[in-house]
């Protein structure tokens, strides 16, 4: 057969072969393109959803870095957000990927990487993002390099093994598909030769149409395995391969983006990195940076101006050059200290380092000392081994001068300028160790005797200028050496050491007398305010006298000065301490007696003098000790007054004669013009007084009319607005005010217009000379005279004889209470008395109108 029929039969053999194998072919390749094309979808979302699982893995690595090196506190709930949606968009893509028919290795493959995924995206959520969150920027840190790290590079590294199988699966079935096509060209070839020719042509254009951008995907997932991104995949193709590489180029621009992540944390970084230098640079404190040899490596420009040398001097000459000779070794101790202790705990990097404090003395150029506070702290490596140590020096040379300065004042008085009480009690110390037998010492114990009446009346101010004043006196009255102190209050302690004798001390003693009895001028008026004045003396030699006990010694004897009728000076002896403790033990009893109302009421009536008519009684209070008998108040009343409790007392009082009177109204009834007088301390004034008196009327009944309350002249001149609220509401009830001892202290008449007084009851002392002294009864007429003119009634304190009655009638008066006119009796006998005078028959004086 000639090669033309050969060639035609082949030919014809060949069409005819071709159209049958045509149709099977087309059949054929139908059926291997349709398995073909569900592998390559199947592997398309294989590799897309691993892609997207790696990104995701990318992504929350990502977030959290960027979280720690921005150290952007309150952001933690909106990273958690973020991570949880990339968590949840990985598990959803792992889930597709599960659909596409996982082999056992596979499924071991994904549950490698989803439980080292689990484990760190729960490390970000609990432990990293909470941390860095909290400000704690270092311990951030440390746990994204800890545990966390080692899960990621797991979960990273059982993605790439998926990744690869994934790969491997790609070119399996992509080699299948080649078989599958190379048979049917086989199949082909053996029915007809000429299909053969047609069959490497196709085999031929489908190896190019597939197989080779399958090798050229399979180029590119190495070369991003191996970290080159640089080249782009490229994109176009209408196919199943074109999605392939498309999903491939996104991973690629991800894992690019990824990287830039890294490298804008890098930059964040030397950021910091740069801030710390400009911190360190312009610095207010003095810093510096040391090696672990103690050699100053660089120094800041604060540190510059506060020594006075350049950062270039500094560095060279090193922290010896400018130490001062005696604090050479303060330095090294803070950094041996700060050394020592980061070894001993194990700091590591992120952790706060231990810091030590000392003061050192640093000597500059001019020779001016500065006293700088020095602190050091360790500074790690990335190895968590301590590089280097800073150093910060705190100028605190005006800090320590004020210290000084306030020690010095710490033993002075402010107000005064005199030693303080430390300072004397240390002097006197001082002088009692001194081991010199037949030396003689003394302390002088001055108290005011009208400091407090100044205080009061006059005001603070006032009472300052007078201590002020009473201790520039008393300073002139002392020999060289002497120490004059103030105590407390207007108390001051004066300290005479080696005198010659006791007439040495008695004539120091009452020349501090003399001083005080000086007038001092205060608000432009003369005031005269006496001392009494205790002694106490040390003799060395003889028996160990403790500095405590020679100023308490001082104290009574003082105490006895006052006592005995002030302004003069006491000794401290034996009886004087026997006197003292009894003081204490009254003082004990009293407080019982108050407690357990040991008291009783006299009542010394008011009588007018004309008829001799009983007005009003005054309540005078009585003690019933428990071993001394009934006691007058002039025995307790100015201890209780002393210590305080002169205030439940007058409770008491306040309460029992409203009882008391009440009673009477009730058994006996009470003239029109009775009234109750009761005496009111200061103190109760400024303690709820109104209160006490609504309690008091509400409780016994006893009308607010009859009672007139007795007040000290010392509250007029005072000008407290609560004090004058006061008196009105009282007399905004109808209680009457008396003003009790007038004359007695310094009358403000300019006051005494402007309160609701209602009456004077004048002291009596200008009426024990009344019938023999003029100046007495120019003094009681003025008087009289005054409260006429304003409407006030008169009450004479003091009537004891017929001749002072009789003159008090010639001036005047209408009102006198005495015991001429009446002595002080118990309630029962008042009760009597008003008895007898209400009984049928009885004869009643009117009063005059």
């Amino acid at each position: 057969m000639s090669l033309r029929r050969r060639l035609a039969l082949g030919l014809t053999t060949l069409v005819l072969l071709s159209a049958v194998c045509a149709g099977a072919g087309l059949y054929f390749l139908g059926h291997v393109n349709r398995n073909v094309e569900r592998m390559y979808t199947q592997e398309v979302v294989a590799l897309e959803a691993l892609d997207d699982v790696k990104s995701a893995l990318y992504r929350i690595r990502g977030d959290a870095l960027e979280h720690i090196l921005a150290g952007s506190v309150g952001s933690e709930t909106r990273l958690a957000g973020e991570v949880a949606d990339q968590e949840r968009r990985a598990r959803e893509r792992l889930e597709e990927y599960r659909r596409t028919r996982l082999s056992a290795e596979e499924g071991e493959l994904l549950g490698t990487f989803l439980r080292h995924f689990d484990v760190y995206t729960g490390r970000v959520r609990t432990d990293i993002l909470p941390s860095s969150a909290a400000g704690d920027k270092e311990l951030a840190e440390q746990l994204a390099r800890g545990d966390a790290v080692e899960e990621f590079r797991a979960a990273r590294e059982a993605m790439n093994d998926l990744m690869d199988y994934a790969l491997q699966r790609a070119e399996e079935r992509s080699e299948e598909a080649r078989r599958l096509y190379l048979t049917s060209v086989v199949a082909l070839l053996i029915v007809a030769a000429v299909i053969a020719a047609l069959g490497r042509v196709i085999g031929a254009r489908l190896s190019r149409s597939v197989l080779g951008p399958l090798r050229e995907l399979i180029a590119h997932f190495r070369r991003i395995e191996s970290g080159d991104l640089g080249q782009e995949v490229p994109v176009g193709r209408p196919d199943e391969m074109g999605e392939v590489m498309a999903a491939l180029g996104n991973t690629q621009r991800r894992l690019l983006e990824t990287d830039a992540e890294r490298r804008e944390a890098l930059d964040s970084l030397r950021e910091n990195e740069h801030r710390f230098r400009t911190a360190f640079e312009n610095a207010p404190v003095g810093m510096a940076i040391v090696t672990l040899d103690g050699r100053w490596q660089e120094v800041n420009a604060a540190l510059s101006a506060m020594l006075g040398r350049s950062a270039a001097e500094l560095v060279a000459g090193g922290s010896a050059a400018v130490t001062h000779p005696g604090d050479e070794q303060v330095e090294r101790d803070v950094l041996r200290a700060v050394l020592g202790e980061a070894v001993a705990t194990g700091i590591v990097a992120g952790a706060a380092a231990p810091r030590h404090i000392r003061d050192k003395r640093y000597l500059r150029p001019d020779g001016r000392l500065v006293v700088a506070e020095i602190s050091a702290a360790v500074v790690l490596g990335r190895t968590d081994r301590p590089t280097h140590c800073l150093l910060q020096v705190v100028d605190v040379t005006d800090t320590r001068r004020a210290t000084v300065e306030l020690e010095h004042l710490a033993h002075r008085d402010s107000l005064t300028g005199l030693p303080s009480r430390s300072l004397f009690l240390r002097r006197l110390r001082a002088a009692l160790a001194v081991d010199r037998p037949g030396a003689l010492h003394a302390v002088l114990f001055v108290d005011l005797d009208r400091f407090k009446f100044v205080n009061d009346v006059l005001g603070h101010r006032a009472g300052d200028e007078l201590l002020v004043a009473t201790a520039r006196r008393i300073e002139t009255c002392l020999r060289r050496g002497d120490t004059v102190a103030r105590f407390g209050g207007d108390e001051f302690i004066v300290l005479l050491t080696d005198v010659r004798d006791t007439a040495e001390v008695v004539h120091v003693a009452e020349r501090v007398l003399a001083v005080a009895r000086e007038p001092v001028v205060l608000d432009g008026r003369p005031i005269v305010c006496s001392a009494s004045v205790g002694i106490a003396y040390a003799a060395l030699g003889t028996e160990e006298v403790a500095a405590d006990d020679l100023l308490h010694d001082a104290d009574v004897a003082m105490y006895e000065a006052k006592t005995a009728g002030k302004d003069q000076y006491r000794v401290a002896g034996p009886e004087q301490r026997v006197r003292s403790l009894a003081r204490l033990a009254l003082e004990a009893d009293l407080r019982v007696a108050v407690q357990e109302e040991l008291f009783t009421l006299h009542y010394q009536p008011i009588v007018r003098l004309a008829t001799g008519e009983t007005t009003g009684v005054e309540a005078l209070v009585r003690w019933h000790h428990p071993e001394r008998g009934l006691l007058p108040p002039a025995e307790f009343l100015p201890l209780a007054e002393e210590v305080g409790l002169v205030v439940p007392l007058g409770r008491w009082i306040l309460h029992e004669a409203c009882r008391t009177a009440q009673q009477w109204r009730e058994r006996h009834g009470l003239p029109f013009e009775f009234l109750l007088h009761v005496n009111v301390s200061a103190r109760q004034v400024r303690v709820g007084l109104l209160e006490e008196i609504d309690e008091v009327l509400s409780a016994t009944g006893f009308p607010a009319d009859r009672l007139c309350l007795e007040v000290t002249e010392s509250l007029l001149l005072d000008d407290d607005e609560v004090v004058r609220a006061l008196l009105e509401g009282i007399s905004a009830r109808g209680i009457r005010l008396a003003i009790d001892d007038f004359g007695q202290e310094y009358s403000a008449l300019g006051r005494l217009k402007k309160l609701p007084v209602t009456c004077l009851k004048i002291d009596r002392g200008f009426v024990e000379q009344l019938a023999s002294d003029e100046r007495d009864v120019a003094i009681v007429r003025a008087v009289v005279e005054l409260a006429r003119s304003m409407a006030l009634d008169v009450v004479v304190e003091g009537v004891e004889t017929d001749e002072q009655a009789g003159v008090l009638q010639e001036l005047g008066c209408d009102l006198g209470q005495g015991y001429l006119l009446g002595r002080p009796a118990s309630a029962a006998e008042v009760g009597d008395r008003l008895a007898a005078a209400s009984a049928p028959g009885s004869v009643q004086v009117p009063a005059p109108r």
